[in-house]
């Protein structure tokens, strides 16, 4: 027991160190409780969207923070598709299902980090008939299903699906379609992207992909960032598995970062959300009740809690609640201000990201969430 003691009194202690304030108790995340909104981005990863994929690495988690300020809070899945890449196969149109629909949000930054850009067969009538058949879409009737495509050729490139008979089908399931195409919208090719919007009832933007991600940096980065690694420490992996993705957790921090300090901290905020909730860890599994403790062997443990009794099990577990709910009250407390600081600098040096494909994307999600009866805190 001296070691469960150590441990979260090492925690708690270094809590203290790192810009400790008296901040009022308010800020933390709520439980998500609302109806799923399901998030497919589809990217072009042939040889000219480089920066896209760059793009997309350093964003994901400022749009995956944003739909966390949703209210209720939506219970988030996110899906990776890629397209025109000769690391797909032909006989499936040079598409790859990176990730089907998850909430292991650390799995769709390691299929991220891991995608090339090389190829030149962009499928566009493929990637919708992929999405379509083969990921697992959320069966409610309200559920919100967003699909996003984004490319620089014509959408009217695949010899076997015609993108168009796609398009009417996404409209068919409810799957709400965004037509993202990367270059000028007077561009020639841009008239296929508008048509796949209009028969799809939804969306076309043309973007600028090969504008670099804007990166606001603020003096709450390093505290959020080394708050996001504290978090790290009250994570209990079960079995092989546990561990494996414990590691993966670790990666993934380590990618955030080497994308500068800004990056890590919005990846801190995002773990720090409901939306971040692996099934791997043991007080997630326990509050889910998807195990029982009394029952796991030890071997699935990690080595500090073998030999433990149940109770000294439940007290460890519970000192790891604890921990990682008072690191959490910190985290949105300081995201509030993080956010307020990127606002006041973006409006102090009249920058305009409009059309970065990240804004289009969360202004999207915004737009049809409200249309779905969920608030946003300046609504």
């Amino acid at each position: 027991m001296n070691g469960r003691l150590s441990f979260g009194g090492a925690i708690l202690a270094l809590l203290c160190v790192i810009a400790w304030s008296a901040a009022p108790a308010g800020g933390a995340f709520e439980n998500a409780a609302g109806e799923s909104i399901d998030l497919v981005i589809s990217l072009d990863t042939s040889g000219t969207m480089r920066k896209l994929i760059e793009s997309t690495r350093v964003k994901i988690w400022e749009i995956i923070n944003d739909l966390a300020q949703a209210e209720p809070t939506p219970r988030l899945r996110v899906a990776i598709l890629t397209y025109g890449n000769q690391a797909g196969s032909r006989a499936d149109g040079w598409v790859r299902v990176e990730t089907d629909l998850t909430g292991d949000l650390d799995l769709v930054s390691e299929r991220l980090f891991a995608l090339e850009s090389r190829g030149a067969n962009e499928y566009v009538g493929r990637v919708i008939k992929t999405a379509l058949e083969r990921l697992d879409w959320s069966k409610s009737e309200n559920a919100l299903k967003l699909l996003f495509i984004a490319g620089n050729e014509s959408a009217d490139q695949d010899p076997d699906v015609d993108f168009r008979e796609m398009s009417e089908a996404a409209r068919e399931q409810d799957i709400l379609l965004s037509a993202i195409f990367c270059g000028r919208p007077d561009h020639a090719d841009a008239v296929s992207w508008r048509e796949m919007a209009t028969l799809a009832d939804g969306q076309f933007v043309a973007i600028d992909h090969n504008v670099p991600a804007a990166v606001v940096p603020t003096r709450f980065d390093r505290d959020l960032s080394e708050l996001g690694a504290l978090m790290n420490e009250t994570y209990i992996p079960i079995g092989k598995e546990g561990k494996a993705r414990n590691k993966s957790l670790a990666r993934q921090d380590k990618n955030a970062l080497g994308l500068g300090p800004a990056v890590a901290a919005t990846r801190a905020i995002t773990k720090a959300s409901p939306f971040y909730a692996p099934e791997w860890d043991l007080v997630n599994s326990l509050d889910a009740d998807r195990i029982d403790l009394a029952v796991i062997e030890d071997h699935q443990l990690p080595r500090s809690m073998r030999g433990m009794t149940t109770e000294e099990r439940l007290l460890f577990v519970n000192d790891m609640r604890e921990i990682r709910a008072e690191l959490r009250r910190r985290i949105a407390e300081l995201s509030v201000d993080r956010r307020r600081a990127v606002s006041d600098r973006m409006a102090a040096f009249g920058a305009e990201d409009a059309r970065s494909f990240d804004q289009v994307v969360r202004r999207t999600i915004r737009e049809k969430a409200r249309k779905r009866g969920f608030h946003f805190p300046e609504d």
